[in-house]
């Protein structure tokens, strides 16, 4: 995307600006620094959404009445291709996972995220979610994954079908628990890297735009393998002071039932997505780390996974 596109689709940024652009984005967004006058901005272009720029400000709105330390919007608008664009104040600092081989206190700061969700839930009336798309979303994972391990040789040869009844079993039976649990607000891709601690140290979200409601364990749905592989050390303590804060140090006996399912729906989802996307090689490496993992986790237990 070149800067004339820019100049003509988003009335803030004018040809005076610096535009320098940022690391690409997963989720496939445009992010850019926009250096205006002197004091920076962060921007963000995506696909728009019916009411997206709406959304965005409640959720700002929503984190900005719990703490002082949030995204603060400067300006929004939609392109004439349908993109929506956000312009942010720049956080002067970096994300977490830029600290990695630090002393800071991961514990601490997932405690300080928790406690934000248990504020923000705390008075918050929870619209009634009749189609619980996550739910079938799972079910059509486990079911996608065992089709596949019935055909795929690199996953047969190298996976044991003990292991695999065992995962649907816990599978099947933790499912059950979410026909009770309530919902809450969730970031949606909670993780180290969509935390950033500024100058000041203090802690504020970054990529808001998965808020919604959801289980509040679903924070950690894209994230939850990543304590498994590097940095596993400062990603477990991250997370555990997450839960601990978000319960305020009641956290309740599911909630590792609840870890252990998100777990393996990764874990089924993963398989899918890399034999789609024929990474036969992505397969076999994932196999090796989940089978180290299942050997050392109990998948009917009490135990924590994050103490494992």
């Amino acid at each position: 995307m070149n800067n004339d596109y820019l100049y003509k689709e988003v009335p803030f940024i004018k040809k005076e600006d610096i535009i320098e652009k940022m690391a690409d984005s997963l989720s496939g967004a445009l992010t850019l620094k926009i250096i205006k006058n002197n004091k920076n901005y962060f921007f963000k272009l995506y696909d728009n959404k019916d009411g997206e720029i709406k959304r965005i400000k409640d959720i700002c709105h929503i984190y900005s009445s719990v703490t002082d330390y949030s995204l603060h919007m400067i300006d929004s608008g939609i392109t004439s291709d349908n993109k929506v664009w956000f312009v942010f104040d720049w956080i002067d600092g970096l994300s977490l996972n830029k600290l990695y081989d630090s002393h800071h206190d991961f514990y601490e700061y997932g405690y300080s995220i928790g406690k934000i969700f248990k504020n923000i839930n705390k008075n918050s009336k929870i619209e009634d979610i009749t189609n619980d798309s996550m739910i079938q979303e799972a079910l059509k994972a486990k079911e996608e994954f065992n089709l596949l391990y019935e055909k795929e040789a690199v996953l047969n040869k190298n996976f044991s079908k003990d292991t695999l009844v065992k995962i649907n079993k816990a599978f099947s039976e933790y499912l059950s628990m979410f026909d009770n649990i309530e919902r809450e607000y969730i970031h949606g891709d909670m993780d180290p890297r969509n935390v950033m601690i500024d100058n000041n140290d203090n802690l504020i979200l970054i990529d808001i735009e998965g808020f919604s409601y959801n289980y509040f364990i679903y924070n950690l749905r894209w994230s939850i393998i990543s304590i498994y592989k590097q940095n596993q050390k400062e990603n477990k303590a991250f997370f555990k002071g997450f839960i601990k804060g978000r319960y305020e140090d009641d956290v309740p006996s599911s909630i590792n039932k609840q870890l252990i399912f998100i777990l393996l729906l990764k874990f089924y989802s993963q398989m899918v997505i890399y034999y789609n996307l024929n990474r036969l090689d992505m397969i076999e490496q994932q196999i090796t780390l989940y089978n180290n993992l299942f050997s050392q986790l109990d998948l009917s237990g009490n135990t924590s996974i994050l103490d494992a």
